[in-house]
């Protein structure tokens, strides 16, 4: 829980306190960083997953090409490129209500920006080379667009029918009658009451996850009751829920004939501002009237939020916002103290949250199959029901043009687009991978590869898609020998680690936390009798720190940290398979007063780089060939699988590509999540000149209490080598 935080607070530290004291307002304006080559500030990762193809946060800025003009796209991506030129990064950010915190287990899209700019709602690319997305701009090997035609007209929704003006006197009835209180005893021992509805199917109940106690990682409630307007109480179970978005859904018995008739999940799309609505809102269960006072739409045809004109009462948390159709388009959320106006959930986080979605997708690179050239798309599915029909990909060729958002509607082809093929993935309990064989690419064209979901309701979704095309040599399925060198070395390497997480407040309210802290290193390897070392000098630290997707701090905040760097300095013994152990350095050269605002960036970026030294294997391996290595990380236990994807020559380099999968638990606990990432060898010098972690672990955020504020929460790690050559 976060309390809040008073500039100048007596228990800040001196480093704190200038900090906040420094704290900007939300920042309407472009922040300057005090790193030139600092990449664009991630966003917000709380957007729906598959309106965005993961780097989110990167996924940030592609949000602003959707919906825009090819012209206005290419427009902004010259404003930006030519911005950063200067040294300067605009920071535009966003949070909207979620795609996040995933079910228990399954791990976020990743969200992060490559080295040439960010790259959002497309498939994700392991490498961070082989991307070419409309926003990051062309790299120097990519090919300049042609010009083309004029994009086509979309085609224009057909007229809805129009709505009554009342809600028909049987569609109350049974609204009122599906609506249900729930009565809860949370996993701590307390009690909450508050409101939930069946729907969609019978003996799903629909409430809030925070009036269920809910969170990651954790017992679910002790017991979960529906109370029948009747009286009569159902005993149920949890069955879903998204802490992100505070949705959950339970099953209660359906062998009781007396069991109400579930609701209708309408589109929430459609809702207009002013538009009639009703609420269950009362234990007595009174239909009242209201009207949509406010909508959020998010990227694509979907809402993230909307509200209705008057509060409601706290009771009726959980209760169903209906149109005069008497469908459901909404579900109450908890009202914010003194708010005038009331929040809801829209309907299709309901729908989302049992129908199954898709939360991240992962491009791997592509391969040499013969002949051929395919490339590997994987799927991770909020799929709790296992509900989910069908899984594909839509596979073409076209002119680069702006990223298409995600839509209930096919899209319609456009001028120069080739050929259109549907594969189908391999899908089985909430994962799912596909081999897809690329097309020949003609001169000037990009691929588009875009999946395409049949959730349980039986309707299928257009996810949204990037152009790509791949600016690598495909690998070759062939042997390579592996081994890691402790031969003298010095090397400029890039460590960043990023923390992705939501706290609540004294009052219930989440906050999310985005903190990316980057460090420009040199990377020293000095033999010894023995184990060798390996010893980091820091020359430069940067951060970004968004809270609800804002710059919370004007960059002479943490100007103190970039100063000291040069005092910085940690070591390792460097064991011949290339792990890290027994480290040493001290922050005693760097000022009494700066020290505890340098320790943040220190601690945070010595554990990122100690995550990042996974070990290698000596010998050769074979294509597919897979690896396990087991070690202790901070307070865990990390285990790690790496498979050898295939090499190529690259930059005049011979490299290997390596996928990682695994599992972080607690000391003497269960599994906290799993871990996910990649890596390539250069097989000349053995070592990892590039290397990503994705896993899911306690993040600490500092700065917005005296008092330690922890969650889990979604941590990433990358290692760059600056003079890979």
């Amino acid at each position: 829980r976060v309390a809040p935080t008073q500039p100048g607070k007596d228990s800040h530290c001196p480093a704190c306190k200038k900090a906040i004291q420094l704290a900007a307002p939300p920042l309407a304006k472009p922040v300057v960083r005090t790193q030139a080559s600092a990449p664009a500030a991630p966003s917000g990762s709380s957007r729906a997953a598959d309106d965005l193809l993961t780097p989110t946060a990167i996924r940030p800025s592609a949000h602003l090409a959707r919906g825009a003009s090819s012209a206005g796209a290419y427009l902004l991506v010259a404003v930006v490129a030519a911005t950063m030129t200067l040294g300067i990064t605009l920071a535009i950010v966003y949070w909207p209500g979620k795609e996040k915190p995933t079910p228990p287990g399954l791990l976020l899209a990743k969200n992060q920006a490559d080295e040439r700019g960010a790259y959002d709602a497309g498939p994700s690319d392991k490498a961070g080379n082989n991307k070419k997305g409309v926003e990051s701009g062309p790299s120097p090997s990519a090919k300049k667009p042609v010009p083309r035609p004029p994009e086509p007209e979309p085609e224009p929704d057909p007229p809805l029918e129009p709505l009554p003006a009342e809600i028909d006197a049987a569609a109350a009835d049974k609204a009122k009658r599906a609506s249900v209180a729930v009565n809860v005893v949370r996993a701590d021992g307390s009690a909450a009451a508050g409101s939930g509805f069946f729907a969609l199917e019978p003996g799903l109940v629909f409430t809030t996850a925070r009036l269920l106690g809910l969170k990651e990682k954790a017992p679910p409630p002790r017991s979960v009751q529906a109370v029948l307007p009747s009286g009569q109480k159902l005993v149920g179970s949890v069955v879903a829920f998204d802490l992100g978005r505070d949705v959950a859904a339970f099953r209660v018995p359906v062998q009781d004939k007396d069991l109400p008739t579930h609701l209708t999940l309408g589109h929430s799309a459609r809702l207009a501002a002013g538009q009639k609505l009703y609420v269950v809102a009362s234990a007595e269960r009174e239909l009242v009237s209201t009207k949509a006072a406010s909508l959020r739409p998010s990227t694509g045809d979907e809402l993230q939020e909307f509200e209705v004109a008057e509060p409601v009462a706290a009771a009726a948390t959980g209760a169903p916002v209906l149109d005069t159709r008497g469908e459901v388009v909404g579900m109450i959320a908890p009202q914010q103290p003194g708010a005038p106006t009331q929040r809801a959930a829209p309907a299709n986080f309901l729908s989302d949250l049992v129908d199954g979605r898709v939360v991240a997708r992962t491009l791997g690179e592509p391969y040499r199959d013969g002949a051929h050239t395919k490339v590997r798309l994987d799927f991770v599915c909020a799929d709790p029901l296992s509900r989910i029909k069908e899984l594909k990909v839509v596979v073409w060729t076209g002119d680069l043009s702006a990223p298409k958002s995600a839509s209930w509607k096919p899209p319609r082809p456009r001028p120069g687009d080739g050929p259109r093929t549907e594969i189908a993935v391999d899908y089985q309990g909430g994962r799912g991978s596909v081999d897809i064989l690329l097309p020949e690419l003609p001169k000037d064209k990009v691929y588009w590869l875009q999946p395409v979901l049949v959730n349980g309701s039986g309707r299928a979704r257009w996810l949204a898609v990037e152009p790509w095309e791949p600016l690598a040599p495909p690998l070759e399925r062939r042997p390579a020998r592996f081994a890691h060198r402790t031969e003298p070395a010095t090397r400029k390497t890039q460590l960043t680690t990023r923390g992705v997480v939501t706290v609540l407040d004294d009052k219930a309210k989440p906050h999310l936390f985005d903190m990316t802290w980057r460090a420009d290193l040199a990377e020293t390897i000095e033999p010894g009798n023995g184990a060798a070392k390996l010893r980091l000098k820091f020359e430069r630290l940067g951060v970004d720190f968004l809270h609800d997707g804002l710059p919370q701090f004007a960059p002479a905040a943490f100007l103190p940290a970039d100063q000291a760097a040069g005092k910085l300095d940690a070591a390792w013994h460097l064991a011949a398979d290339g792990t890290l152990s027994q480290r040493s350095g001290t922050l005693e050269a760097v000022a009494a007063a700066d020290r505890k605002l340098v320790k943040e960036f220190y601690d945070r970026l010595v554990a990122a780089r100690e995550l990042l030294a996974v070990p290698l294997p000596q010998g050769e391996l074979k294509p597919l060939e897979t690896w396990t290595s087991k070690r202790r990380w901070s307070n865990y236990h990390l285990d790690l699988e790496g498979t050898y994807e295939g090499r190529r020559l690259h930059d005049q380099r011979e490299e290997a590509y390596v996928s990682f999968r695994g599992m972080l638990t607690g000391i003497g606990v269960r599994s906290l999540g799993h871990v996910e990432g990649h890596g390539w060898l250069d097989l000349a010098k053995g070592h990892w000149f590039k290397i990503e972690l994705n896993l899911e672990a306690d993040i600490w955020v500092p700065f917005v209490s005296p008092t330690e504020v922890k969650a889990l929460g979604r941590l990433e790690a990358r290692l760059s080598t600056m003079n890979p050559d």
